[in-house]
């Protein structure tokens, strides 16, 4: 299949511009058809919207999905974005900071408070070990989870730019105080952007 071209995506957001401005959830039918769009560009493309805002504007967030591959993509595609009335679009998840903050998919549900991580510095990046309350390896929708919350703590680019790699592993709660809370992992990416 020939991959979708930035022009043609445009182009078919506008004509359904209407109903991307209504949208309300996964189970409207334009979800999915967006999301064949994108992955029309590149299989790891996603996006999320915001509510409509009170002055009758909603936020469309491209993202990446943290999957480095696909920042290109993403920034060419946010590049020759048109201005439509009702729609700021913006490049990749930002951070949402500290407050302690729960991510839920389906019967997945996870919060800052069941994360702790070990780290390996890795010059200019920083490999983590994440110990999570209630993991289970066999479980996509976990990792799913897990990578919305790092993004909503550090931000999709930073997580991308900034962690080389990452082990999972069941939190052991005997041993919780040897791990660092995930909420300490700013300040670490912090002072690898500084660096």
């Amino acid at each position: 299949m020939k991959p979708l071209s930035y022009k043609a995506f445009w182009e078919w957001f506008t004509h359904h511009q209407n109903e991307l401005l209504a949208f309300e959830g996964t189970k409207d039918s334009i979800y999915g058809e967006l999301i064949n769009q994108l992955s029309q560009i590149h299989p790891d493309l996603f996006f999320e919207m915001g509510p409509v805002s009170k002055r009758g504007h909603r936020v469309v967030i491209l993202s990446a999905n943290g999957i480095t591959e696909a920042k290109a993509e993403v920034l060419a595609l946010l590049e020759s974005a048109p201005t439509l009335p009702g729609f700021q679009f913006q490049a990749f998840r930002e951070r949402e900071g500290l407050a302690n903050k729960t991510i839920a998919l389906g019967e997945v549900s996870f919060g800052y408070e069941d994360l702790y991580f070990l780290y390996a510095d890795e010059g200019k990046k920083i490999g983590l070990c994440l110990f999570i309350r209630g993991y289970e390896d066999e479980n996509s929708q976990i990792k799913n989870v897990i990578f919305l919350l790092l993004d909503s703590l550090i931000g999709e680019q930073d997580a991308m730019e900034y962690i080389a790699w990452l082990e999972w592993e069941v939190l052991d709660e005997k041993n919780k105080d040897q791990y660092s809370p995930i909420t300490d992992l700013v300040a670490l990416v912090d002072e690898k952007k500084e660096g």
